[in-house]
């Protein structure tokens, strides 16, 4: 070890061979990429109705509450009216009797 310019004590470099990062493995990986394409290819049908069965379900309860809401209007609308018959009423009760 030396002494830095500040006192402080640094250690030298060690010279690094023989160090092989991300190489190919050979024949091992036309194996591995088959496995993880045919892995692909199963399983990817079942997991994309999983996911659109589960959005759905989801926005099913989402709705919920507004379908329930509409269900309520149409029924508050929907009820028996004892006003006068409306213009439209009128006019196909007039043409038919005539």
């Amino acid at each position: 070890m030396h002494e830095h310019e500040d006192g402080d004590r640094v250690g030298r470099r060690a010279a690094v061979r023989d160090v092989k990062v991300g190489e190919p493995q050979g024949a091992g990986d036309a194996h591995t990429e088959r496995l993880l394409l045919y892995g692909e290819v199963i399983a990817g049908p079942f997991l994309l109705l999983a996911m659109f069965g589960g959005s759905l379900v989801v926005g099913l309860r989402a709705l919920a509450p507004v379908e329930q809401s509409r269900r309520r209007q149409l029924e508050f609308t929907a009820g028996p009216s004892y006003g006068p018959p409306s213009g439209w009423l009128v006019v196909h009760r007039i043409s038919f009797f005539a």
